[in-house]
């Protein structure tokens, strides 16, 4: 079986936990016959458990935050962007 020219692209919107794991079996589902790109505005995975975590263990909680989405994405051929919010737009009111 060969592969499309033209293969589909996957946006996954947000890098949180919900957002790796969706990238991550879109890949595990589709393989290589898509392209999966991930959107975020951090560049590092945050994660309440390291912060909990470093006070037990006497480490500094910002060691653990510095993990950055790409080295959990790139065993994967998964790439991410990064993007900034908009100052100027304003919040819709529910």
């Amino acid at each position: 079986m060969t592969q499309p020219v033209n293969k589909p692209h996957v946006l996954v919107p947000g890098g949180n936990f919900a957002g790796l794991a969706s990238a991550q079996y879109v890949r595990d589902f589709c393989g290589d016959y898509v392209d999966i790109t991930l959107i975020e505005r951090r560049d590092c995975l945050l994660s309440v458990t390291d912060i909990q975590a470093a006070g037990l263990g006497n480490r500094d909680p910002v060691d653990g935050l510095n993990r950055l989405l790409h080295s959990f994405l790139i065993r994967d051929s998964i790439a991410v962007i990064q993007v900034a919010p908009d100052p100027h737009r304003q919040p819709k009111e529910l």
